[in-house]
C-alpha cells in the first residue's frame, strides 16, 4: 500500500484539532497570555526601547512624533494609537 494523502485544511476530513499542530497551540497560548498580562504600550516600549512615559504621552498628543528606532530617521515620524482588541 502507498502512503495517503493527507487531506487540505478546512476540508472536513480530519477535525480541527488534529489539523492543528502543538506548535500552534503553543504561540495561541502564549500570544494570548502575553496580550492579557502586559500593556500595549508596555509591550511597544520593550519593543522600541522607548521609555513607556514617551509612549503615553505620544499617545495623548496626536500631533506629537518620535524618531523611529528601526531606522535613521532624520524627521521623527513615529506615533501610537491604543487599539482595542476583542
Amino acid at each position: 500500500m502507498g502512503v495517503q494523502p493527507t487531506p487540505p485544511p478546512g476540508s472536513g476530513a480530519l477535525g480541527e484539532a488534529q489539523q492543528r499542530s502543538p506548535t500552534s497551540y503553543t504561540t495561541d497560548y502564549m500570544r494570548d497570555f502575553i496580550l492579557n498580562t502586559l500593556d500595549q504600550v508596555t509591550i511597544f516600549s520593550k519593543y522600541f526601547g522607548i521609555p513607556e512615559d514617551v509612549i503615553r504621552f505620544n499617545i495623548s498628543s496626536p500631533n506629537d512624533r518620535i524618531r523611529n528606532p528601526l531606522r535613521n530617521d532624520k524627521h521623527p515620524s513615529l506615533s501610537f494609537n491604543i487599539m482595542v482588541i476583542n
